[in-house]
């Protein structure tokens, strides 16, 4: 951490990059990062291959994370909650590659993080990226205010399903009551994020229970394009549906199929770490953690991946 922490403070201009189709914790990292280093005078930019979701509208104050970095050269690139260099996109990648050879950091909480950069901090134990960030910006005796603290839980609330998963300690919660000391609104981040859903989310939710299919303890359900299309639903409704199928009654596995045009992606859900899910997202070329993970297959055929992960479920 001293190295990564003597590398930022040399820094003048900094680019930071979260993954693509963000979540909470990748867009909270990003704007906590974001307002530290123009809190210390530093030129920053937060760079996404994706637009922000509905949802995290809220956070993104002068819509700050840009989809493009035109005139922005940095001396120093941070990688926020990417699991992998490939995570960015493609795009991201590209843009990238062509400043050459600019140092990295790479901080994430991914198991399965390879540390692709020259300088990595890795700890699968946090419950979320910005969790270890607020570690970092304490070694660095930032002074934390209301924007860094709103950020920073938002991005512990929504990776920990809001205090619900396995991945909270006993220092999250602490982390936690630090930044609502500091002004972070636990009340407002979840009427935004929970209790604000869109009507089209429901009806999507809805045809997912609809198609639920049981193998003992574990579930499954797929989204089709056309639901998209029928329901007038956006792809980011998706996020979190996943984790309606797990909230349920002898339920300790749940798989979400959804058709993403030519495109397969699938969440893998799981309660108390009975079944490791990264290894089963692994098989598809994904990963995460032992609880939540995802994969995406590409050119894949929907009804080919249902009749995979039905076999798969079964031999759990």
């Amino acid at each position: 951490m001293k190295k990564i922490i003597e590398t930022i403070n040399d820094s003048n201009n900094v680019l930071i990059i979260g993954h693509k189709r963000p979540d909470g914790d990748s867009i909270g990292s990003c704007i906590a990062m974001y307002y530290t280093l123009k809190g210390r005078g530093k030129n920053a930019s937060i760079l996404n291959s994706d637009p922000v979701p509905e949802s995290f509208e809220f956070i993104n104050t002068g819509n700050i994370i840009k989809n493009d970095c035109k005139g922005f050269i940095p001396d120093l690139i941070i990688y926020l909650d990417s699991a992998t260099e490939e995570r960015v996109g493609d795009k991201v990648l590209k843009t990238i590659n062509d400043f050459g050879n600019t140092i990295c950091i790479n901080i994430d909480h991914h198991p399965n993080n390879p540390e692709y950069c020259e300088l990595n901090y890795i700890d699968s134990k946090a419950s979320s990226t910005c969790e270890m960030l607020y570690g970092i910006f304490n070694e660095m005796n930032v002074e934390i205010n209301l924007s860094i603290a709103e950020a920073l839980l938002m991005g512990m609330v929504t990776d920990t399903g809001f205090f619900k998963f396995d991945n909270v300690s006993s220092e999250t919660m602490k982390i936690a009551s630090i930044l609502m000391e500091k002004g972070a609104d636990l009340n407002k981040i979840a009427h935004e994020i929970e209790m604000n859903r869109p009507v089209e989310e429901i009806h999507l939710t809805t045809r997912v229970y609809e198609r639920m299919t049981f193998i003992g303890n574990k579930v499954y359900s797929y989204i089709k394009n056309s639901d998209f299309i029928d329901i007038g639903a956006k792809s980011e409704y998706t996020d979190g549906i996943v984790n309606q199928l797990l909230y349920q009654r002898k339920i300790d596995v749940a798989v979400l199929i959804i058709e993403d045009g030519s495109n397969i992606r699938m969440s893998f859900r799981g309660k108390g770490g009975k079944y490791d899910l990264n290894t089963l997202a692994g098989i598809f070329g994904g990963g995460g953690h032992i609880n939540a993970s995802g994969a995406f297959i590409k050119n894949g055929v929907l009804i080919d991946t249902i009749e995979i992960i039905e076999k798969l479920l079964v031999d759990l």
